[in-house]
């Protein structure tokens, strides 16, 4: 059966992480992103299957990104 009770919704993916971590609702979350939170106990899975993503992501920089952004992203697509 569903769950039932109050619903809680947040529009920010840190504020539901930090949620999640406070026991105050369940988050759907990349192993990459959550893992260490999993393995440090901070999180729980729910359910031990994962679903792959079917489609790649992609990052766009704008034209007047600042060098720190830059960097930000060089960074993040070399991590990957």
């Amino acid at each position: 059966p569903a769950p039932k009770g109050r619903s809680f919704y947040v529009n920010n993916y840190m504020i539901a992480l930090q949620a999640a971590q406070d026991d105050v609702g369940a988050v759907l979350g990349w192993d990459e992103l959550v893992g260490s939170l999993v393995n440090e106990g901070r999180l729980v899975k729910l359910v031990q299957e994962s679903i792959p993503s079917p489609v790649g992501f992609h990052l766009r920089i704008h034209r007047r990104a600042t060098a720190k952004a830059r960097l930000f992203a060089d960074w993040l697509v070399k991590a990957t």
